[in-house]
């Protein structure tokens, strides 16, 4: 029987070659999410999430990464509804 991590793995879509869409050097305890296909690149900065989508950018840190909701509500009135 193939332990389960070998499992997962396999179903996991082949991976093509393609350069890395994010780069660090000096980073901790932040978190990255790379969706626009861009590079996303981060020098000496610590604690913060980046959430890079096609239409929208948003960099806060960990601490206060909770209170995006006020910010989503504050796109939402100032007429962004087409990104939230």
């Amino acid at each position: 029987m193939r332990p389960l991590i070998d499992l997962l793995l396999s179903s996991l879509p082949t991976r093509t070659h393609a350069p890395p869409t994010v780069l660090t050097e000096q980073v901790a305890g932040g978190i990255v999410v790379p969706g626009s296909g861009r590079l996303v690149a981060c020098l000496g900065v610590d604690d913060l999430v980046i959430v890079d989508m096609p239409d929208t950018l948003l960099v806060t840190t960990r601490a206060r990464s909770q209170e995006v909701k006020r910010l989503v509500k504050k796109a939402k009135d100032a007429g962004w509804r087409q990104l939230l």
